[in-house]
């Protein structure tokens, strides 16, 4: 099943949108882990797009595209803020204290560890940005992950 949901790059609109993506992954899945993960990803990413894309003095429309299929669940996001490949940024080294690292990249990083396949490209005036989490029905399927 696919789903399609429209928002303005304004911070305000972020959680009424992560509320539907959570609300879809757990009716398509019956699972509450990979409903919570699925909205920390979108979470990540669509405040990367709003901050970051259109950043505080544009505003701009973002299209979201929520797949949620029995092997996968795939969140495309596509703006037309100018063109990023956040997937271009280096993961940054967790393990030197805090206070060594460069300010950044944790988003990203953490987009990265919480699913299996990212893609990112430019398509006229638009960034698609395409993240997949496979399903692992043995766990979705287990009584306790499907109540917590």
């Amino acid at each position: 099943m696919i789903y399609e949901m429209r928002l303005r790059s304004r911070l305000e609109a972020l959680g009424p949108a992560l509320e539907r993506i959570q609300a879809l992954v757990l009716q398509g899945t019956s699972c509450r882990e990979l409903a919570g993960e699925l909205r920390l990803i979108a979470e990540e990413a669509l405040a990367n797009v709003i901050r970051h894309g259109y950043g505080p003095d544009n505003e701009g429309d973002i299209v979201v595209l929520l797949e949620i299929s029995d092997e996968f669940v795939r969140l495309e996001i596509r703006d037309s803020g100018p063109p990023y490949n956040p997937l271009d940024r280096p993961d940054p080294d967790i393990l030197k204290p805090m206070e060594e690292r460069s300010l950044g990249g944790l988003g990203v990083y953490l987009l990265r560890v919480l699913t299996d396949t990212q893609s990112y490209a430019r398509l006229g005036a638009v960034n698609v940005l395409v993240l997949t989490k496979r399903r692992q029905p043995s766990l979705e399927g287990d009584s306790h992950n499907a109540e917590h």
